[in-house]
């Protein structure tokens, strides 16, 4: 497991989106509708007034 600090919330939005990221944290309430809507649509959202976690389920090579 790698944990990588990423400070911009463009950034981690990017990296959950095109894959590079399984998991983010600290996402603006703002964001959910667009993580929401995208094609690559997280597995689960978890929100809350003090933590939000996105995660993706990642494709199991055959």
């Amino acid at each position: 497991m790698t944990f990588t600090v990423v400070p911009e919330v463009s950034t981690r939005l990017a990296g959950l989106m095109s894959g590079q990221f399984d998991i983010v944290t600290e996402i603006n309430p703002d964001n959910f509708q667009q993580i929401e809507q995208a094609p690559t649509r997280p597995s689960s959202v978890a929100r809350s007034r003090t933590f939000a976690a996105l995660s993706m389920t990642a494709p199991i090579p055959c």
